[in-house]
């Protein structure tokens, strides 16, 4: 019986590795290492779906830029037929008014560019599109 006795206390006794686990028995580096990766991995998330929400709106915005413009190269062919082949004057189109969507848009032809002015529930957008006997020469776009 001594022999086992003796073997027991032999026994090496568990030696507590402290880079590993802290007073309470947590490993703590590793749950703040996993809660900063969480972060970072959050905000890069976080910061993409911010990124595709301005693209959608940018999107949404270009689109009706480009329809305005359309229209407005539309009515600049119109009246340069009308001026160019002694049409009678009635077939201008001086001034023009449509909705696209929740967007109302006004057109008015100034002799050397067209006006556009797109009226949306929070804000205006005012497109001056100008021309020549050709077509489109350029256009600038103000918001207010």
């Amino acid at each position: 019986m001594k022999k086992i006795r003796t073997y027991i206390y032999l026994l090496p006794k568990k030696m507590k590795n402290s880079s590993i686990s802290s007073t309470n028995g947590y490993a703590s580096w590793m749950a703040i290492l996993c809660f900063g990766l969480l972060l970072q991995i959050l905000s890069f998330m976080s910061i993409l779906l911010l990124q595709n929400s301005f693209l959608c709106l940018a999107n949404k915005q270009s689109q009706m830029d480009l329809s305005s413009l359309s229209q407005a190269s539309h009515i600049i062919k119109n009246n340069n037929y009308v001026r160019r082949c002694n049409i009678p004057k009635e077939e201008l189109i001086e001034y023009f008014e449509m909705d696209m969507g929740k967007t109302h848009v006004t057109f008015e032809d100034m002799d050397t560019f067209i006006q556009v002015i797109q009226k949306q529930p929070n804000k205006t957008i005012e497109m001056n599109v100008y021309y020549d006997e050709k077509g489109v020469s350029g256009f600038e776009i103000q918001k207010k």
